[in-house]
Parts: C-alpha cells; structure tokens; sequence
C-alpha cells in the first residue's frame, strides 16, 4: 500500500481506537473492508486518505473528487453497540454540522439522507454501509479545495472558501470524530436534525427506493421520522420515505 502509516498524534473519541492514513487509494470505504477481511477491526477505527481515486458515493457510479491532501476523505468502522440506537445517516451529519458549528461559526443545512451543504452548496457527504457486523461510515468533507471540475463548480464549497483561510487536516479530523462521537449519543437528535433540515416547508421530488428502481413523490418536507425517515405530505397524507434522494420542485 502507498505510504500506510497508524497516526498517533490524532486522539480518537471512539475508544481510542487507531487512525491510519494512506497517501492513495482508490476508496477508504474498500481499505476499510479489505482490512476487516483479513483482521479484526476494533470499534472506532479510523482510515483517513490523502487522495481517493475513485471515492464512493451514495448513488452506485457517482464518485467523490477531491484533490490530493486538501480535504478529509475517511471510513470510521463502528459496530452496533458503539452506534447506539440513533438512525445513523442523520445523526452522522447532525455531527458534521456541528463540527462546523461549534468550530467554524458556520451555519450548515442537512440536505435528507446524506449531504451537508452550506449557502447552498454541498460541502461534505456521507455514504454508510455495513459488513459482517460492521458499520463502515464514509464520510469526505471539502476542506483546503478552492477549485472544483466544472461539473461541480456552481454547487460545491470548502471550508477554506467560505471561511477565507487554510486549515490542518489533522486537527479538523480530531475535531470531526469528537462531534460525530457526541451526536451518536444526543437524545435530542431529532429535533436538531429538524432545525436543520434543508427545504423543509418547501416542495420537492423525491425519487424515492433503491437506485435503479425509483419511484417519483412530489410532497412538503415535514420532518423527520423517529427512524430517520423523510416524512413527506403528499397528497393529504405523510408518507415515509426511508430511501431517496431529493430534487426541488
């Protein structure tokens, strides 16, 4: 593997458990599996990328592109006792927009299941899946990026943009673990998610189900359902959605 090295200078909330970094590879989300498959994992681990070659998103073929060294691309391993009972896409980006929060003065937006966007652009992602008892959370936050393709350049965003500054990596991960710990345990999470929540009150599309097989709903967001569900009025009545992805109206 290029340059894989354990990082003892991060202190990991999650029963400080080790963080390694690669330099390259080509997703965090499959070093993480490929490393549980040949060894235990413990809870809490950590493996943070430099530069993802083909980074995973949520829908299957969309990737994440990040320039090297500039930004936080990394897999968390959790198990399900380390998770809790909260639903785990939503309180994971209730975590990052705290982290932004608390730490930058950034007010962020949750943009249902899994985007964190930020005056309107996207400035971070997540992609959750789980294997043999584990949860491996992808996440990958735009931090030193100034420049984006063309493809993305009107909708995504950095932390250095908006805050006009240059950050370390290493301690913003340090600081992202701590929040993502904590909302993992807010039994408040429901609420803040809400307060939260991107277009609620506003009507959308959602292309609802497994991608490939979509069905279109077109409703208001309401909230937030007790199982991290979008909760959609349409046609006089609250459906659930519990897989989608939303488009405005």
């Amino acid at each position: 593997m290029d340059s894989f090295r354990k990082i003892e200078t991060i202190s990991n909330p999650f029963n400080n458990a080790s963080v390694y970094y690669i330099e390259t590879i080509n997703s965090t989300m499959k070093l993480a599996e490929d490393f549980s498959s040949i060894q235990h994992v413990p809870s809490g681990t950590v493996f943070f990328a430099g530069m993802q070659t083909a980074g995973r998103g949520r829908v299957p073929g969309r990737v994440w592109e990040a320039v090297k060294d500039e930004n936080l691309l990394f897999t968390l391993v959790l198990t399900k006792s380390e998770m809790g009972s909260n639903p785990l896409p939503v309180v994971v980006g209730l975590g990052l927009s705290k982290y932004l929060e608390k730490y930058h003065k950034i007010k962020p937006e949750i943009k249902w299941p899994n985007d964190i966007y930020v005056c309107g652009k996207k400035i971070a992602g997540i992609i959750i899946e789980s294997r043999k008892g584990l949860f491996n959370i992808g996440i990958g936050i735009n931090i030193n990026q100034n420049k984006f393709p063309k493809s993305i350049s009107e909708t995504a965003t950095s932390l250095s943009i908006e805050k006009n500054d240059v950050f370390d990596l290493n301690i913003e991960l340090e600081l992202v673990l701590s929040e993502l710990k904590k909302a993992l345990g807010d039994k408040t999470w429901n609420r803040e998610v809400t307060d939260r929540l991107r277009n609620i009150g506003k009507e959308v599309s959602v292309s609802a189900g497994i991608p490939g097989s979509e069905k279109i709903i077109t409703g208001v967001i309401e909230g937030i359902g007790s199982s991290g569900q979008l909760l959609l009025q349409s046609k006089g009545f609250i459906k659930d959605i519990y897989s989608g992805e939303i488009t405005p109206s």
